[in-house]
């Protein structure tokens, strides 16, 4: 890509445009003593290989009329770009360069700040002006008059492409009419997930504690202990977060349930794990789609009267390391033999 006639001062920063993608983002920046000026660019294109002869021209289509429900009626093609240097923005945007990836089933939160003018107190709309494929982030994310920073979402899913992007911000912001300002741009790094886990299958008793079993397997190699929550649980039960490191190969956790939490088979658990990394954390959301059931007590027998209901199981101390948790088989038959 080339922009050959830029007005004087102005400057095109943007990189090749990949083979997975079609779109790519070209911020454009003007130098403080850059004369004030319009002008109708020429933007070409052409293949990265030598071999390969093409070349590509510009076109932007132009809605002149609008006829019923706005459907445009007379449009006209523009060949150029237009290009104008304006006064100086009340404004400047800046993408803190994240130390850590997003990984693939992950998320980041990137830190953007804002270089205020010192009377210029209004709320700034910030977006992503271009999302790498498999990224998924926020529509607008509003700062407010009083702040000069805020942390933009971004997340991976699993089929993120494994790769370097060039991203930046946009904003939008009304002083005395629209303004719009882009930040320079950083790069956003997509890397496979650091750990992968699947979770077994729980069954529980209301009011009663059960074991949910993670296994776990290391993908990229890190320093030191991870966090691991387990997320998802049926309302009123609970599990204590647990910790990891790179050699683990599965987790327990102790999930204690209430006396009225609901019946039935829960599909939603899920586990949150957090790498530490270049003092920032990699967040990754694993596992979707585990299982807890939820049986009510059974009923009492003959002669028997009603036990009491149980608000809130205590809770239960943290499995010996050597004890090996019931397989879904052992604890139905260890069930069985119970309620005989």
């Amino acid at each position: 890509m080339n922009f050959p006639d830029l007005p004087e001062g102005v400057t095109a920063t943007f990189e090749n445009v990949a083979g997975s993608i079609d779109t790519v983002p070209v911020v454009f920046e003007a130098k403080a003593d850059a004369p004030l000026v319009g002008k109708l660019c020429e933007v070409t294109a052409k293949p990265v290989d030598p071999k390969v002869e093409a070349l590509a021209e510009y076109v932007q289509p132009i809605d002149l009329v609008y006829g019923q429900n706005n459907a445009p009626i007379y449009a006209i093609d523009t060949r150029k770009l237009a290009v104008a240097v304006v006064d100086e923005v009340p404004y400047k945007l800046h993408i803190v360069q994240p130390k850590v990836p997003v990984v693939q089933n992950g998320e980041l939160k990137l830190k953007v700040v804002a270089e205020r003018a010192k009377d210029f107190k209004g709320p700034i709309n910030v977006r992503m002006l271009f999302t790498p494929p498999g990224l998924g982030t926020a529509a607008n994310v509003e700062m407010p008059g009083d702040k000069s920073e805020i942390e933009y979402p971004v997340s991976g899913n699993g089929n993120a492409e494994l790769r370097k992007w060039k991203i930046c911000m946009l904003g939008s912001s009304d002083s005395n009419g629209a303004i719009w300002a882009a930040s320079e741009p950083a790069e956003l790094e997509v890397a496979e997930a650091f750990v992968d886990l699947k979770i077994d299958m729980a069954a529980a008793e209301q009011g009663k504690p059960t074991s949910v079993v993670v296994h776990l397997e290391n993908k990229t190699k890190f320093d030191g202990k991870a966090e691991i929550k387990l997320l998802g649980l049926p309302r009123n039960a609970t599990a204590s977060d647990m910790q990891i490191s790179a050699d683990d190969k599965q987790v327990v956790f102790n999930v204690n349930t209430a006396a009225d939490t609901p019946v039935g088979q829960h599909g939603s658990l899920f586990c949150q794990v957090t790498v530490m990394k270049n003092g920032e954390p990699v967040v990754h959301s694993l596992g979707r789609g585990g299982v807890l059931r939820v049986d009510a007590p059974p009923p009492p027998k003959k002669g028997e009267p009603p036990k009491p209901a149980v608000a809130q199981a205590a809770p239960q101390p943290a499995a010996a390391p050597e004890a090996k948790p019931l397989s879904r088989l052992e604890k139905l038959r260890l069930d069985a033999e119970q309620k005989k």
